[in-house]
């Protein structure tokens, strides 16, 4: 099989600045959260958590007063 990877291949605009954010924070901050998963990468999640990201499944289990970063695709809001 022959493998080629286009010159710009990368992530879309809405990860590579969900990305971005999230290690300026880190690198700032040392912990934040996310509610979900950044992005569906799992290399870079796992990178992210060893710097410190934490992964919420709702904002029930986010501490008081935590940075929180709103994942790449959004997430649901309930009424």
């Amino acid at each position: 099989m022959n493998v080629r990877v286009a010159e710009n291949a990368g992530f879309c605009f809405g990860v590579d600045r969900a990305v971005k954010l999230a290690e300026q924070t880190l690198a700032e901050e040392g912990v934040c959260w996310s509610l979900g998963e950044l992005t569906h990468n799992r290399d870079v999640v796992a990178r992210l958590a060893e710097k410190g990201m934490r992964t919420a499944r709702s904002a029930d289990q986010v501490p008081d007063g935590a940075t929180v970063l709103i994942r790449a695709m959004g997430c649901p809001v309930r009424r």
